[in-house]
């Protein structure tokens, strides 16, 4: 739980991975101390790696393809979670102020929510990246299709960046979560088009 006072945010929670395939979610929890959360998680993202990487040399170029797609969808599925948790908790501090919350001070509270989950964020990014130097290595797919694969993690890394690094007031956070979420959506679909006529 998350408890807001007037004036001041006093924060009573951790962050509790959920691992999916690959990626881990975010989520607001109570319960572990943060040494004891941080060391979890560190272990949980060396298995992530390990997992993953082992999923990755196992498949077909084709597969590796799909595979990364996956993990883009539900890497960021989890962070858009994440970012309307945010959204809820920005609107709950703000009615319970009476007046507006920065950005700033929002980019702080998300930092002490996802301080202790650092291991298993990097541990997505890793697999994201792994899987991306694993299609170039086959040979398999043209230029055109490696650029589509450029093109589909930038686009996970604005995700990421917009829900973790607001920019402005809670109105813009939230159109930006919905813009984000449509141009991923795009991204997706032009990455499997772009994949058809390889399987």
């Amino acid at each position: 739980m998350i408890a807001f006072r007037r004036g001041t945010f006093v924060i009573t929670a951790t962050i509790l991975y959920l691992g999916l395939n690959g990626c881990s979610s975010v989520k607001i929890e109570t319960g572990q101390t943060k040494e004891e959360a941080t060391e979890s998680y560190r272990q949980r993202a060396s298995t992530m790696r390990s997992e993953w990487a082992h999923q990755v040399d196992a498949a077909a170029p084709v597969a590796r393809a799909e595979l990364l797609v996956s993990l883009v969808q539900k890497v960021a599925e989890q962070y858009f979670a994440f970012g309307d948790e945010v959204r809820y908790r920005w609107q709950e501090a703000e009615d319970g102020r009476g007046e507006e919350v920065s950005a700033a001070e929002m980019r702080k509270m998300i930092q002490l929510w996802s301080e202790t989950q650092k291991p298993v964020l990097k541990a997505n990014d890793d697999n994201l990246e792994y899987t991306r130097r694993q299609i170039r290595a086959t040979n398999f797919f043209d230029p055109d299709f490696e650029k589509q694969v450029d093109g589909l993690c930038d686009k996970y890394y604005e995700v990421y960046s917009t829900i973790f690094f607001p920019t402005n007031d809670l109105r813009q956070y939230t159109d930006d979560l919905s813009q984000a979420r449509l141009e991923l959506d795009n991204e997706v679909d032009e990455t499997q088009d772009a994949l058809k006529p390889y399987r």
